[in-house]
């Protein structure tokens, strides 16, 4: 049942969050009058004396803080707290300073009990902030699944055709008019990283990047497409509302990577398209259906995330979250990831990159500070194996689905009344439970790994 103006929990959820909002606003305007009033009187009164003088107290400390703050968005004293971090950092003892930062990050229910009890690491703060709910012990849980699971093989001699890089993104155009119901939605262009962006309602843009190699352009695509889908999707009551799109990174990345993966790298869409591949390049015409399936899914180590295949992306997946964890905590600085980074590829991969460029440098998130993304990629194409498990029980195999527009039209239906239409109205455990009944777990993406590629090879 898809929902409407009139379903109970929307009018209360963005009523809830319109009061927050605005409560918000009135937290930052008498934080930042109250900093004003502060530095006005800074001349008569020294300003560090000042702010010792509003707590009543010559340092701040932990237990100060827990007085405070009860929940994050009911407390107009973490905003202080919060500039006083920024400012005056010498007002705060090391405990206290991580205590605020994660009061701040990790804004749950009970926000003091789970960080106490918990005893959460720095990194913790950092992955919460794409997905809240997630700490270091369940990615740790999950990765260690993932890399018992790893198998490596050949290369395949469709890997050495040359294609027209205009016939690429004519392909690329042609496979979103295939899958998608109104290409008034969206379009496509070229970039050095593919992504997805939404400018507004109705008007929702993705990338790729050019590739002499077909199979790496077309997954990228797929991907892309996933995450257009998903804020298109969602209910037209919440686009301009502050829970409009995707409720946490980890959803996000799992509708990605179930485009990617259990559509893209299906037998039977391949066979949908089949003539047209062999447009973008006649030589395809020597091989047949099943050829172009394994070519699609071959498992090859590739020092270039975007482009690497199912089973083996998540090695990349584990080296950023090692990196990344290792530099919060640190045990490593900036300037050794480079050498760290082709070490690692080198152990885990058996490939080391030939250039930073292709390395350490080749995704933008740590150039745009979005430290603790990376492990959202695993976690929603775990999460992704889940939808798909459900899909197949409500409305029969994917690989019969994706045979026609129509089959792809009833996916495309069920993730908008299962996940797309609620945009961030529910956590992320919230919405799995509401779709599936179901805990989050690696299982089912093991699963499918497993009879998927044992048949392969």
């Amino acid at each position: 049942m898809i929902i409407t103006k009139k379903e109970p929990f929307l009018e209360k959820e963005i009523q809830k969050l319109g009061e927050e909002f605005e409560t918000y606003i009135k937290i930052k305007k008498k934080t930042a009058e109250r900093v004003e009033e502060i530095f006005r009187k800074k001349q008569k009164r020294g300003i560090l004396a000042k702010i010792r003088a509003i707590w009543h107290n010559d340092l701040i400390t932990i237990e100060d803080v827990k007085k405070d703050i009860r929940h994050f968005t009911e407390s107009v004293r973490i905003n202080r707290y919060l500039f006083m971090l920024r400012e005056y950092p010498d007002l705060l003892d090391d405990r206290t300073k991580r205590f605020i930062k994660k009061a701040y990050y990790l804004a749950d229910e009970d926000v003091q009990k789970r960080i106490v009890e918990a005893k959460l690491a720095d990194y913790d703060m950092l992955t919460g902030l794409y997905n809240r709910g997630f700490f270091v012990k369940k990615l740790d849980e999950v990765i260690q699944k993932r890399q018992e699971s790893l198998k490596y093989k050949e290369e395949h001699e469709l890997e050495k055709y040359e294609y027209d890089r205009e016939k690429i993104k004519s392909f690329a155009d042609f496979i979103l008019t295939h899958i998608h119901y109104n290409m008034k939605h969206l379009r496509i262009d070229l970039s050095p990283h593919p992504f997805s962006t939404y400018i507004g309602k109705g008007d929702h843009r993705i990338t790729m990047r050019p590739k002499d190699n077909f199979a790496k352009t077309y997954s990228s695509t797929m991907h892309e497409y996933g995450h257009a889908l998903y804020d298109i999707q969602t209910h037209e009551d919440l686009h301009y509302s502050p829970i409009g799109g995707g409720t946490s990174l980890v959803i996000h990345e799992s509708q990605s990577r179930f485009w990617e993966n259990f559509i893209g790298k299906s037998k039977t869409f391949l066979a949908s398209i089949y003539e047209e591949m062999k447009r973008i390049n006649p030589e395809i015409e020597k091989y047949s259906v099943d050829d172009i399936y394994h070519y699609i899914n071959l498992v090859k180590p590739s020092p270039i995330r975007t482009e690497a295949d199912e089973v083996t992306y998540h090695m990349h997946i584990i080296i950023r979250f090692e990196l990344e964890k290792a530099m919060i905590e640190g045990k490593i600085k900036v300037s050794e990831l480079p050498r760290i980074w082709r070490d690692k590829y080198q152990e885990y991969l058996g490939i080391s990159p030939k250039t930073d460029k292709e390395g350490v440098l080749q995704d933008i998130h740590w150039s745009q500070g979005s430290i603790g993304y990376f492990p959202t990629y695993s976690m929603g194409t775990a999460l992704s194996a889940l939808w798909k498990k459900h899909i197949e029980k409500e409305l029969g195999k994917i690989e019969d689905l994706v045979k026609t527009k129509e089959g792809i039209r009833k996916i495309q239906d069920w993730l908008k009344e299962k996940i797309h239409q609620h945009g961030s109205a529910y956590l992320y455990n919230e919405l799995l439970q509401k779709s599936t009944g179901e805990n989050f777990s690696a299982q089912a993406l093991l699963d499918y790994l497993e009879e998927k590629y044992k048949t392969i090879y």
